[in-house]
């Protein structure tokens, strides 16, 4: 994926503790709750995804639209809760970058939801966190308004 023109690689799974953050600045510390979105424990990732999404940082959006497109519909949830204009903004930025990584998301979302959602705790599509998410951010228009 690119993020303002540059490649961005981010692992799919990190497998060692937060333990004490160290003092580190207010980016660094951020940079830092990006990271652990992607730990193998889902609260970690669920409390790291709390400490970034209110934040207007362009960086963070990757780590957020990644778990989007998993299947831990919390996540999905948080993200939808926090659904503003400036995310949004920077999703819009972000996807215009990334069109085809975009597709897999919207792919995996609707996977997600055929596996394991559909017969049980979302049986319409309209109501799954992940669909409102893509069809809030596709309705985002050009002049940053949703439609």
């Amino acid at each position: 994926m690119v993020l303002d023109g540059e490649e961005l690689e981010i692992p799919y799974r990190i497998y060692f503790n937060l333990g004490d953050i160290p003092k580190l600045s207010d980016r660094e510390t951020l940079l830092t709750y990006c990271y652990f979105t992607r730990h193998f424990d889902g609260f970690v990732r669920e409390e790291s995804l709390k400490k970034i999404i209110k934040c207007e940082e362009y960086f963070t959006t990757p780590f957020i639209i990644q778990l989007v497109g998993e299947y831990v519909v919390q996540n999905q949830q948080v993200v939808l809760n926090n659904l503003n204009e400036p995310l949004l903004k920077n999703i819009r930025k972000f996807k215009s970058e990334n069109e085809e990584y975009f597709k897999k998301t919207t792919a995996r979302v609707n996977s997600y939801w055929d596996c394991f959602y559909r017969r049980d705790e979302f049986p319409k599509w309209e109501n799954y966190p992940g669909n409102k998410i893509m069809k809030k951010i596709n309705e985002f228009n050009s002049e940053g308004k949703s439609v």
